[in-house]
């Protein structure tokens, strides 16, 4: 008996933290409307993300700049290639 009496002090506690939480949000949805609490939780969350990625760019500094020389080579790739194959060329021609 007394475990029952326990488990439902569990659920009224639990339906009691629900119900407060419910109403801080209806408070809020009332105050601000949907479309600010979006872009409010959006913005924290780009936020964080930014956050999180300096930390991280800050440990990695060699693969951040190992990326980008590989991203310059690749964009650059067809006139590298290009004055590779003339260079060829031109030696070719001159034997």
């Amino acid at each position: 008996m007394k475990e029952l009496h326990h488990l439902r002090d569990m659920r009224n506690s639990a339906k009691s933290a629900f119900s407060i939480r419910m109403a801080g949000l209806k408070a809020d949805l009332a105050e601000r409307g949907m479309g600010k609490i979006i872009v409010g939780n959006l913005g924290d969350h780009a936020k964080e993300a930014l956050d999180d990625s300096l930390i991280v760019a800050k440990e990695s500094k060699g693969v951040i700049a190992g990326t980008v020389a590989v991203l310059a080579l690749w964009f650059l790739r067809n006139p590298i290639l290009n004055a590779i194959d003339r260079q060829i060329a031109s030696r070719h021609a001159d034997t």
